[in-house]
C-alpha cells in the first residue's frame, strides 16, 4: 500500500535529471552529502556546475527548492547494504515519526556517469531543512550560544549567561529525547545517536538523520544478533543492541507479534539513551567536545566502572560543569541515569518516556524557555 501511495505521489519515481548538485556537505564510510536543488518543470537543464559556482547554488535564483543530496558510494563493501536500510527506515520513520527526521523525498538510481553521477550509483534525497548538524554548532567556540536565536528567536533576556547556556542545553535535549521516544515507540533503535546525526533546522529543531545503521526490532530489520553497529565514542558498554545470544529473527509476521515480549525483557532502546547522555555530557562541558577529550573521558569512565559520579570524584581533569550543576544538580543527575552501566535485569538508565518525565525537563526556568521555543518554531 505505501509503495503504491508513494508511486502515485511521485515519490519513488525520482530520476537524474530532476536534480542540479551543489556544494559538498560532508562524508561518511558509505556516503558524500552534498547540497541541491530540484530542476524547475519545463526550464532548460542546467549545465554542470563546478567550482565556486557549486557554493553559489543557495543564491542561484533558478532554484527554489532546495535539497539535500547523499551519493551511496560505489565499490565501497557494504556501502550498497547501508544505503537500501537508510532509505528503508526514513521511509518508515517518515510515516511513524515524521517529526523526528528530515523530509524525506525519496531516491534514485544515475543513468549515467557525469560530474559527481556515476552510472547505477543510488542516492537519497531529502527537503532541506539545514545543512549544519549539531556537531557543527558546538565545533564553534561560541557554542551553546550559537543556538540561542535559532531556539527561541533571539537571545534570552534576564538570565547571566551559564543560565542561558544551560536554556540551549535543554531545549536540545528535549527535541532529541522527544524524538527517541517517537522512534522507540514504534519499534526503531537508532543505533548511531551522536552530534553529527542530529541536523538542526533554520527553525531550531532538532532531527535525526543516517539511519544506516537503525534496526527495526519489529520484524528484525537489519538486525544480526552477534554483530555490532557502532561509534565507539558514543557506544555503551553492552555493545550490542540485544544480547549476542538473542536467536535470529523469525519470519516477519511472527517476529512482529512477538517483539513486545523481546522488547520488554531486553529493553533495546536503552542502547541509544546512553548515547544521548554522553551527547548531553559534550554540550555541557567544552572539555569533551574535541575527539581527544572525548577518548580520554570514555576510557576514564570505563575505568570508572561507567559509573558517572566515581568518574567525577576520580578524574584528574578538572570538567567545567556548572550547566548540569544548575538547580539543584538536575541535569547532572539525568547524565548519570542515562551514562550506566546496564543492569542484570537488562535494565537500568532512563527509557526516553522516563527520561521527559525527569525533573531537569519539569523544573527550574524551563517554562520560560519553553514559551520562547514555541515562539520561536510558529515563525
Amino acid at each position: 500500500m505505501q509503495l503504491a501511495l508513494d508511486s502515485a505521489l511521485g515519490r519513488r519515481s525520482l530520476k537524474m535529471s530532476d536534480f542540479v548538485v551543489g556544494e559538498r556537505i560532508g562524508e561518511g564510510s558509505f556516503g558524500v552529502v552534498y547540497s541541491g536543488a530540484v530542476v524547475p518543470k519545463g526550464g532548460p537543464a542546467p549545465a554542470a556546475r563546478v567550482g565556486k559556482a557549486k557554493t553559489r547554488l543557495e543564491l542561484d535564483d533558478r532554484f527554489k527548492e532546495k535539497v539535500i543530496l547523499k551519493k551511496i558510494k560505489v565499490g565501497t563493501a557494504g556501502a550498497k547494504e547501508c544505503g537500501d536500510y537508510e532509505e528503508w527506515f526514513n521511509y518508515r520513520v517518515a510515516r511513524a515519526a515524521p517529526e523526528s527526521c528530515a523530509e524525506f523525498l525519496g531516491s534514485f538510481v544515475a543513468d549515467k556517469t557525469k560530474s559527481e553521477f556515476i552510472k547505477g550509483g543510488k542516492w537519497l534525497v531529502w527537503k532541506f531543512e539545514g545543512d549544519r548538524t549539531l556537531g557543527n554548532y558546538m565545533s564553534d567556540r561560541n557554542f551553546p550560544f550559537n543556538l540561542e536565536g535559532l531556539m527561541f528567536g533571539r537571545a534570552v533576556q534576564g538570565l547571566d549567561s551559564g543560565s542561558r547556556a544551560a536554556l540551549v542545553v535543554k531545549q536540545v535535549m528535549r527535541q532529541l529525547v522527544t524524538s527517541l521516544k517517537r522512534i522507540h515507540g514504534t519499534g526503531i533503535v537508532h543505533r548511531d545517536i551522536k552530534p553529527s546525526n542530529l541536523v538542526v533546522t533554520r527553525r531550531g529543531q532538532v532531527k535525526l538523520i543516517d539511519f544506516g545503521a537503525a534496526t527495526d526490532l519489529r520484524i528484525g530489520k537489519n538486525y544480526v544478533p552477534d554483530r555490532a553497529l557502532l561509534d565507539p565514542d558514543y557506544c555503551p558498554p553492552e555493545l550490542y543492541v540485544l544480547p549476542e545470544e538473542t536467536p535470529q529473527p523469525p519470519a516477519e509476521p511472527i517476529a512482529a507479534i512477538l517483539s513486545p515480549i523481546l522488547w520488554q525483557l531486553n529493553s533495546p532502546d536503552l542502547f541509544d539513551m546512553y548515547s544521548a547522555g554522553i551527547v548531553l555530557m559534550q554540550m555541557a562541558s567544552p572539555m569533551l567536545r574535541s575527539p581527544s577529550g572525548l577518548k580520554n573521558f570514555n576510557s576514564e569512565l570505563k575505568a570508572a566502572g561507567y559509573d558517572l559520579n566515581r568518574w567525577r570524584e576520580t578524574t584528574r581533569r578538572r570538567p567545567d560543569l556548572q550547566i548540569l550543576d544548575l538547580d539543584s544538580g538536575r541535569g547532572w543527575d539525568l547524565a548519570t541515569k542515562l551514562i550506566s552501566q546496564r543492569g542484570a535485569n537488562k535494565r537500568g538508565r532512563l527509557t526516553a518516556a522516563a527520561a521527559l518525565r525527569h525533573p531537569y525537563f519539569l523544573l527550574g526556568g524551563d517554562q520560560a524557555a519553553a514559551v520562547l521555543s514555541k515562539l520561536s518554531l510558529s515563525k
